[in-house]
């Protein structure tokens, strides 16, 4: 790699999605800035660069274990929204579609699992160095195309971002196929995201309620008992 790249590779390296020094498919690296198509497709080539040579050689990470470990953070959030709906509680907007197409995220959860059979996934080249080593390349590819584009495909947006990487570092036709998967997957770890966040928001303001019931109640030992009855109930 020449300096003028190693440069804007180095420059780039904050909102790449693919530091070497964290996780990139944590919650919290899920949203990063939106570009352009044009800066879109120039950040496909860096982030060919910044994975650099993929490896079946690395022992394969374990994505199938992160989609069982969503799915349960999903479902747990799910859990909370849905009891805090059945006692009428005001929804956010975000909290209503949750509630709404929680069959769709869990059908979309039930695919993933199909397509991505053990025996297709360790056949996919993977990721050779960094904490996400061992995974595969084109999960990061599709991951890091999410994110700049606040999880929104368009095909010929995602075409040239995936024709740009293949500049640096062509896919094989596996990973070609993979794609639609990927970004299947991708789209549920938002989704999985917003529904913690709001999950937890809801019982941030539930333990907030219940805090300013105590100290209304104030130092009348039969009120705060009252009180912490009710809490425990519910």
């Amino acid at each position: 790699m020449s300096t003028l790249e190693d440069k804007a590779v180095d420059r780039h390296s904050d909102c790449a999605g693919l530091s070497l020094d964290e996780r990139w498919d944590d919650p919290a690296e899920l949203r990063g800035e939106i570009y352009t198509a044009e800066r879109l497709t120039e950040h496909a080539a860096e982030i060919a660069r910044a994975q650099g040579a993929p490896s079946l050689a690395v022992p394969a990470g374990p994505l199938r274990a992160r989609i069982v470990a969503a799915r349960g953070r999903i479902r747990e959030a799910y859990t909370t929204l849905a009891r805090e709906a059945k006692k009428h509680r005001d929804s956010s907007p975000a909290e209503e579609w949750l509630l709404d197409n929680s069959h769709i995220v869990e059908e979309q959860l039930r695919e993933i699992e199909e397509d991505l059979p053990w025996g297709y996934l360790i056949k996919l080249p993977r990721i050779g160095k960094g904490p996400m080593a061992g995974y595969p390349r084109v999960y990061g590819l599709c991951l890091d195309y999410l994110r700049h584009t606040d999880a929104r495909v368009e095909l010929e947006n995602l075409s040239a971002y995936v024709l740009r990487y293949e500049s640096v570092s062509p896919l094989t036709i596996g990973e070609l196929w993979a794609i639609p998967i990927m970004l299947r997957l991708g789209l549920i770890l938002v989704v999985g995201a917003l529904a913690v966040s709001e999950a937890t928001a809801r019982e941030r303001a539930r333990g907030d309620d219940w805090a300013d019931r105590l100290l209304a109640a104030g130092t009348n030992p039969k009120d705060v008992s009252a009180v912490l009855v009710e809490l425990e109930r519910d």
